[in-house]
């Protein structure tokens, strides 16, 4: 048990995106930027933090517009339920913290949660250590036994989709489905997972912004355009440059084009075949990436493009799509499929089981409030997913049009960030956070940013009730007591049914915030 505590705790931060001034938490649901926008910072500090915030975008929209965004989001809400209804929550004590410590007591929710974390660190990406801890003690990933979890989540949340009937079929008929791929790519010491595809295409919109503000200012400096030099490799170091030193070692092309081509690959592995759109994990993105790559290492990308004009961007995505979509020789490789077949079987599912999800109508039932300072009072359970998954269907429909606002949004921001900002505020998260300001909700609808901080709130003990302690996870508190101290208390005492180890994590909670 000590070394997968030692494991979970090293590779917790996977369920955060980042660069180093931001990120997105799909566990709160928000985009965060550690600095405010100053109007006194230097041109260089100002661009920066702006690359950092369209980094962040690109890492949403991958969270509610990819298979594995919405794998990864279901796969949060399952281990969730495991702790809020496996647990007699009532009944815990500060000595009880982590959770793992008395796996004895609570074997079969945990057991379950555990295995859920290794499908999602798998999945995702990982170091294989880390995978080993959790397998050395049967931990193994859920893959087979995904479906009735799958379903039964589903069904209960969408009742009303007209093709909720044809789906659950689909789930049930197993005899028809494919074999598990357990394979995985490895590159320098991680496994490749839905991680290194989402942070290497999520840099390279960033470094495309920086190095568009870098031309801006050298342009304006009145130095000559001989002296401009800019660095690329640099910013593909660490976890930003697995998937792209695997990209490089295939595709041999250093040009615009090749950038491209490679924010598409990493596109076309983030939608591999998932669940809840599809029953099993055939394969794992990484290794679905690996073959894309594969198929376009003969693709010619020796040409101009001009990065900064959406139809131009759109019209190579359309021809890198047809060039995957080839098909080879006899062989059952891969590499001689129809590797299109994944996306839109996903684009079939989402259009038919969440298409009839609209955020705006699905916005307006997530919650009553029964006066102007009261607590939201969710309308009914995981009402929350079912907002994520409108903003899934929603960015479906965008998709449909314009591919490229998910492929490389760097085209789309900095050709008119006016029209980009009108498609990505359509399925933007329930809240932002800038610096030291308030959470801020991104509807203008009364109560909205107590329910979304209420909520994430919520889902963060619930996890952190597993690996950390009483102190520990009241540190992991410390924004919500900075910027929400009322509502943290109402909804810790809430989320542990008034069990008093609510109160001492509370304090720890003010106690770190206070010191910040």
């Amino acid at each position: 048990m000590r070394s997968r505590l030692k494991s979970h705790l090293t590779e917790s931060a996977t369920t955060v995106f980042h660069s180093g001034l931001g990120r997105v938490d799909p566990v709160s649901v928000r985009i965060e930027l550690t600095r405010d926008f100053d109007e006194s910072a230097s041109y260089e500090d100002r661009i920066a933090l702006l690359a950092a915030l369209l980094h962040e975008r690109h890492h949403w929209l991958q969270h509610v517009g990819t298979s594995t965004g919405l794998f990864g989001t279901l796969l949060l809400e399952l281990q969730n339920a495991m702790i809020e209804h496996g647990v007699p929550l009532e009944e815990l004590r500060t000595e009880d913290l982590p959770l793992l410590r008395q796996e004895h007591r609570f074997a079969d929710a945990l057991g379950k949660w555990e295995r859920l974390e290794a499908t999602r660190r798998l999945y995702f990406g990982c170091r294989r250590g880390d995978l080993d801890a959790l397998m050395r003690d049967g931990r193994a990933p859920l893959w087979g036994e995904l479906a009735p979890l799958v379903s039964g989540t589903m069904g209960k949340l969408l009742a009303d989709s007209p093709y909720i009937d044809r789906y659950q079929a689909f789930f049930a008929d197993r005899g028809g489905h494919l074999p598990v791929d357990k394979t995985f790519v490895t590159e320098s010491g991680w496994s490749v997972g839905a991680r290194h595809l989402m942070e290497g295409a999520a840099r390279q919109s960033e470094v495309f912004r920086l190095l568009q503000g870098a031309l801006d200012g050298h342009r304006h400096s009145g130095a000559p355009a001989e002296a401009f030099r800019f660095n690329l490799s640099e910013h593909y170091t660490g976890v930003y440059g697995v998937a792209r030193k695997l990209f490089d070692s295939v595709v041999g092309a250093r040009t615009v084009a090749a950038d491209i081509g490679f924010a598409f690959a990493c596109d076309m592995g983030l939608n591999a075949l998932a669940p809840p759109l599809y029953p099993l994990v055939p394969v794992n993105p990484g290794t679905y990436f690996a073959h894309v790559v594969h198929k376009l290492a003969d693709f010619r990308f020796d040409r101009c493009l001009h990065i900064v004009d959406p139809p131009h961007v759109r019209a190579l995505i359309a021809e890198l799509t047809e060039h995957v979509g080839v098909v080879g020789g006899a062989s059952r490789r891969m590499t001689d499929l129809d590797l299109r077949l994944p996306q839109r079987f996903k684009r079939e599912m989402v259009d038919g089981v969440l298409g009839h999800l609209r955020p705006d109508e699905v916005a307006g039932q997530l919650f009553t409030l029964p006066h102007a300072d009261a607590v939201p009072v969710p309308s009914g359970p995981s009402c929350r997913l079912r907002y994520l998954l409108a903003l899934t269907a929603e960015a479906e429909r965008i998709r449909a049009r314009s591919p490229e606002i998910f492929v490389f949004p760097a085209a789309s921001y900095l050709d008119d960030r006016t029209a980009f900002r009108a498609l990505f505020e359509r399925i933007q998260p329930p809240l932002l956070s800038y610096g030291s300001q308030q959470f801020r909700g991104t509807r203008p609808i009364a109560g909205w940013p107590d329910f979304f901080v209420a909520t994430g709130i919520h889902y963060e003990v619930m996890r952190g009730l597993v690996m950390h302690d009483a102190r520990t996870l009241g540190i992991s508190l410390a924004p919500f007591a900075r910027l929400a101290p009322g509502l943290l208390r109402i909804v810790l005492r809430g989320a542990l049914h008034g069990a008093p180890v609510a109160d001492v994590i509370h304090g720890h909670a003010e106690a770190a915030a206070e010191q910040r």
